[in-house]
């Protein structure tokens, strides 16, 4: 296996990796800005090593569990106990 192979594979298994059990499944959510009042809608995640969850937003941006915490409001459903 080439580098390039070994990226796309690690790249694969991160993308479909399961969220870990203590973290909310936000895909689908939409959520409002506290600051600015911009909406963005989570389309995808991407598991780290460290089981730290990035989200992927419809405009691309990339956040963080904890930013999104800090700075965004769930828009669409009613925030779920323990968010």
């Amino acid at each position: 296996m080439n580098k390039e192979e070994i990226r796309k594979k690690n790249r694969e298994l991160r993308t479909n990796a399961p969220i870990p059990a203590n973290e909310f499944d936000i895909r689908g959510v939409r959520f409002e800005n506290i600051h600015n009042g911009i909406t963005m809608e989570i389309v995808s995640h991407w598991v780290g090593d460290m089981g730290v969850i990035l989200w992927t937003s419809n405009a691309g941006d990339i956040y963080s569990t904890r930013d999104i915490k800090a700075h965004w409001i769930m828009q669409d459903i009613e925030e779920p106990q323990g968010w």
